[in-house]
């Protein structure tokens, strides 16, 4: 079994199980001294979620329990190791620290200037929302700016 922190798009437990069928939600998590960036650069050129260092702050975001032969799916999702890299962190969970696993942009595909399509950043925002995570964490999380995809305002009806 593997312990998978999501911090972004993958928070929204449908996705995830898209791509790890066998993914349970164990808890809400709060990884301290880190801050949530959308500085990913993503193969459609927005910007997706990583994380950065940041003393003093927080990324709060679901511990899921994943079958080891499972986790095929999100390494294929999440472009690894070229793209994103797998890494443990220490997570605080009600309580309890634990090990777990997450991704964090590999330096090649970080750019500062990115920000995430708007259907990105609602995806994120809805997988919070669902977990029930501080309203001032989730409210952070809304002013972040985001751009219209270009490819889904071009087609009948803005889908």
């Amino acid at each position: 079994m593997v312990e998978y922190f999501a911090y972004g798009s993958n928070l929204f437990a449908p996705r995830l199980k898209a791509r790890v069928p066998s993914a349970r939600i164990v808890g809400l998590a709060r990884l301290a001294d880190r801050r949530v960036v959308f500085h990913k650069r993503g193969v459609d050129g927005s910007g997706k979620a990583t994380i950065t260092e940041a003393p003093g702050c927080a990324v709060w975001g679901v511990v899921y329990a994943c079958a080891a032969d499972g986790i095929g799916g999100l390494r294929r999702a999440e472009g690894w190791p070229a793209q994103y890299r797998e890494t443990e962190v220490m997570v605080t969970m009600e309580g309890t620290r634990r090990r777990v696993m997450t991704y964090v942009a590999a330096p090649a595909y970080i750019d500062p200037s990115l920000r995430p399509f708007d259907w990105y950043l609602e995806l994120v925002l809805v997988g919070a929302r669902a977990v029930g995570m501080p309203p001032v964490y989730i409210a952070g999380l809304a002013a972040v700016s985001a751009r219209t995809d270009p490819r889904r305002s071009t087609r009948a009806g803005g889908a």
